[in-house]
């Protein structure tokens, strides 16, 4: 499961730095693998986000995904060392580097 916000911002990596044709099929792999996405950031999603961005340094769309990890017990799987190492030294979040 993932944040519709952060599949965009992963659209948007590969519209730039490749094409649109390629960050289509980014997606549909995504969407093939069985990645669905939940589009409501309901008040107790943003509170505890906001939390997440208030004490770490990430990105408001890092910090979604962050606390929907949290929320559906689950590991924020990730790539981004730049975003999430630092914070995952400090507390145990549920994190998991692909690379």
């Amino acid at each position: 499961m993932s944040f519709s916000l952060n599949i965009c911002e992963g659209y948007n990596g590969f519209m730039r730095a490749k094409n649109e044709s390629i960050a289509r099929a980014v997606i549909c792999d995504l969407e093939l693998a069985g990645v669905s996405t939940i589009d409501v950031l309901d008040r107790d999603l943003w509170l505890l986000a906001g939390s997440i961005k208030a004490n770490n340094r990430l990105s408001l769309a890092d910090s979604i995904a962050l606390a929907l990890s949290i929320r559906m017990q689950a590991n924020l799987i990730t790539s981004d060392h730049h975003e999430f190492d630092s914070i995952n030294m400090q507390a145990n979040y549920p994190i998991q580097f692909i690379r």
